[in-house]
């Protein structure tokens, strides 16, 4: 497979207790992989109060946060599965998987 360099989505998805969420920034965006990075991250730790109350703010300290590179023209085709991101119904390749301490 080959990516259009200029035209791709870091796509990063993370999960705590039963709790998967997924984020996509646009490869032209400044720090664009990292910023997929932070954004699941606060929308773990958001769902992780809402799920359990205010009280349960540093039970997520360390997430993981697997980075997969998905094309333009494929992102609607993203589907999240659990912790898997399939890209049209197939398991796409890992790029990195980070633990990040929140």
């Amino acid at each position: 497979m080959t990516i259009d360099i200029d035209n791709f989505y870091w796509v990063a998805v993370s999960t705590w207790g039963g709790i998967y969420k997924m984020t996509a920034v646009h490869s032209s965006e400044d720090a664009a992989s990292i910023k997929a990075k932070d954004q699941v991250v606060e929308m773990v730790n958001k769902a992780v109060i809402e799920q359990n109350g205010q009280e349960a703010i540093g039970w997520a300290k360390f997430l993981p946060v697997a980075l997969y590179v998905v094309e333009y023209d494929e992102i609607n085709e993203v589907t999240l599965f659990g912790p898997q991101l399939l890209v049209r119904g197939q398991p796409t390749g890992l790029i990195s998987l980070d633990v990040i301490k929140t």
